[in-house]
């Protein structure tokens, strides 16, 4: 027999009993999950969610990290008192929850009613979807930031400076081909000291030659969208495009963004059909889109992989990701030598893992940097203004932002190991947000002069190990 297609017709079934059903339907469980509740005791099974909703028959294994439903032993419509649609409910909204159910006690003392929805949504000043635990949190680091314990420069300036800032940048805007000439050295002083938000924009886009490619390029971009690209194409962005910034107003389900990333996506894998269309992408996409309207964002995002030589990056096998993942280890090798040497023998002795090729270590926590090119990994201010800074300096940046978030780190690195590390490492956008500004990151980042010997660490792996897989 095929088990039940829900949780309700799981326990609307006749005559058996829960244990029954779960033996009847190959439903692997664990018993004896004992609640107490008063003088009264229950019995519980433990049956993992994804099981009463499996297609095929057949054993399968409940992985210790897969959330469990907890069913009462006896029989529910039995209990006397209690309304079985409301416990169905909750166990359908709240999976995790054990409910004991006890005779002659009534269900509102033993059922939460699931919370409605908040009406209302508070977003931060990017447009990201914000907790209010999240908000306190980030109104503690603003108050420490302004008593003098980390200066900001978001922070710190004043409204009339910040509009002197923006005067000033408008007339940039308006010269840029001056200073990418003779001013440039002007132009990337102040790109490392941030682009104000409002200009953000323009700026980007003059950086990458996008109007002019605008103007020689048509009306392509609307042609584009009335073609039909690769189903292999289409199937994966369709399926992307839920984990590309969920957590952004825009691209939540039924957000505006998430309609027109799905138009320059496809548009992309058409217009370049030898790259196609790679995860990345969307990433870059969509944070283009939170500045820009679509067909700009979409010429950005042509500029940006042709100008910065990011093909690579989103080719099949990851070839480029793997080239920067070699140039990443050897920097470390040289810069972080004790720092170095403790991940690889975290990785061996505490990991287990042999250590083969050069970039094995560095593929553990550094694929995701070069292959998102830090998009989604840091926190998003931190993001914006690598950005600034990357889209005149080249994709050299990336391997500077990697070697600061270790230089940055290290002491707390050192005392890690092998799965505590790699976890801290996953989440480092919480530690930088709470333990740097974006100013003191950005300066970490440029202090390392390392174009030169990326250029000639790039040679080394063409010649030695450009051929080995990754």
């Amino acid at each position: 027999e095929s088990p039940p297609a829900s949780l309700f017709e799981f326990w609307e079934l006749s005559s058996h009993s829960i244990e029954e059903q779960l033996l009847m339907y190959d439903i692997p469980f664990t018993e004896n999950h004992v609640v107490e509740s008063g003088s009264e005791k229950e019995n519980f099974y433990s049956v993992s969610s994804s099981s009463l909703h499996r297609e095929t028959q057949g054993p399968k294994q409940t992985p210790d990290d897969e959330e469990a439903l907890y069913l009462p032993a006896s029989r529910v419509k039995e209990q006397k008192g209690v309304d079985v649609d409301a416990i169905l409910k909750s166990l359908l909204v709240m999976p995790t929850r054990v409910i004991p159910v006890v005779p002659d006690i009534e269900p509102e003392s033993i059922i939460e009613e699931p919370t409605s929805p908040r009406s209302e949504v508070k977003v931060d000043k990017y447009g990201f979807v914000v907790e209010e635990e999240e908000e306190e949190e980030k109104k503690e680091i603003v108050s420490r930031k302004r008593s003098g314990t980390g200066r900001d420069r978001s922070v710190t300036l004043s409204r009339k400076k910040t509009h002197k800032t923006e005067e000033k940048w408008r007339n940039i805007s308006k010269n840029l081909e001056v200073f990418l000439g003779e001013k440039r050295k002007k132009l990337k002083k102040l790109l490392r000291r941030g682009v104000p938000d409002s200009l953000r924009a323009e700026i980007w886009k003059g950086l990458m030659d996008v109007n002019d490619l605008k103007k020689t390029s048509g009306d392509i971009f609307q042609t584009l969208q009335q073609q039909e690209c690769s189903e292999d194409f289409e199937r994966v962005i369709l399926k992307d495009l839920s984990r590309t910034l969920p957590h952004h107003i825009m691209f939540q389900e039924g957000g505006q963004g998430r309609e027109s990333l799905h138009k320059i996506l496809k548009a992309y894998s058409l217009y370049n059909p030898s790259v196609g269309y790679c995860q990345g992408m969307g990433f870059l996409a969509a944070m283009f889109l939170i500045y820009m309207q679509e067909e700009d964002a979409f010429f950005m995002l042509i500029q940006v992989i042709d100008k910065l030589g990011l093909s690579g990056i989103f080719a099949e096998g990851l070839v480029a990701v793997k080239e920067h993942l070699f140039i990443h280890s050897q920097l470390c090798k040289t810069v972080f030598p004790k720092l170095n040497a403790h991940l690889e023998e975290t990785v061996v002795v505490h990991g287990c893992m042999p250590v083969e090729n050069p970039w094995d270590v560095a593929k553990l926590y550094a694929t995701q940097w070069f292959f998102n090119i830090f998009i989604h990994v840091l926190p998003f201010e931190f993001i914006l203004r690598i950005w600034d800074v990357l889209l005149y300096d080249g994709f050299m940046v990336a391997h500077q932002v990697a070697l600061a978030i270790l230089k940055l780190s290290q002491k707390d690195l050192m005392k890690l190991r092998f799965d505590g590390l790699l976890m801290f490492l996953k989440d480092i956008d919480t530690y930088l947000s709470k333990n740097v500004t974006v100013d003191q990151f950005i300066n970490a980042c440029v202090e390392y002069k390392i174009g030169s010997r990326i250029t000639k660490l790039s040679k080394t792996y063409q010649e030695q190990f450009a051929h080995l897989p990754m």
